[in-house]
């Protein structure tokens, strides 16, 4: 188990304190905290075919301001045992002060696949998105540009439990994802953000997981010497 419990943590541990020993003698780091809340859903249309929709909304500063919304879906063709691709849509609202402050619509294709090592499940997701933004203002921005992600997750069981309970198990989820944007309106910000995430899986039934997970954030903006880390809360159902 260490043995590859190791090489995972040491690759996060990478991601997560690079930006920090790189851009530490850098003065415009904003912190911030964030807590989401999501709920996922899939539809199995046919024994390849599965619709996945998910929705959420997200608040800041420990639930004292609102931050974002989100409603998301996607069609997914397996294409092989542990292989997918899927094509999708999403629509995100971002609030301001004073209210809703700018819309995005993000259609993106998708690929993931995932393999077994001892206990461990890796997940591996690449994805192209192409955001398209709109300020709320009739007289502001219309503005769009391309990002790139890929995330790793790996989960390994801890509780298994018996035939006779009502949950089945409790899985650890380790994992990071990093993004870059390509584009135009891209001058300062190629490299948009790395996430490291930690937390627990319940599996209450087949049908029904409950995550929670820590999110270790460092993003950059589309500004010069600007840089922004988030501390988020993420609860998934």
């Amino acid at each position: 188990m260490y043995k590859l419990v190791d090489p995972l943590i040491r690759l996060i541990l990478t991601f997560v304190l690079a930006p920090n020993i790189l851009f530490a003698q850098q003065k415009s780091i904003a912190y911030d905290n964030q807590q989401w809340l999501q709920y996922y859903q899939t539809l199995q249309v046919s024994n390849r075919i599965s619709i996945l929709n998910d929705v959420g909304y997200r608040v800041k500063d420990v639930l004292q301001r609102r931050s974002q919304y989100l409603v998301r879906t996607m069609v997914s063709w397996q294409v092989g045992k542990e292989a997918k691709v899927g094509v999708g849509i999403g629509h995100w609202g971002s609030f301001r002060t004073k209210g809703l402050g700018r819309i995005e619509i993000r259609p993106h294709l998708n690929f993931s696949t995932r393999h077994q090592q001892g206990k461990w499940v890796f997940s591996h997701r690449l994805r192209g998105e192409q955001r398209f933004f709109q300020s709320v203002n009739p007289s502001g921005d219309h503005v769009s540009n391309i990002r790139i992600r890929y995330r790793l997750i790996g989960k390994f069981p801890l509780v298994q439990f018996l035939d006779s309970s009502p949950i089945s198990g409790l899985d650890m989820l380790l994992g990071n994802e990093v993004m870059l944007n390509l584009g135009e309106s891209i001058a300062y910000n190629v490299f948009d953000q790395n996430r490291v995430l930690a937390g627990t899986l319940l599996k209450v039934s087949p049908a029904l997981h409950i995550s929670l997970l820590y999110q270790h954030r460092f993003q950059a903006l589309n500004q010069p010497a600007a840089y922004r880390q988030l501390y988020i809360l993420w609860l998934g159902i």
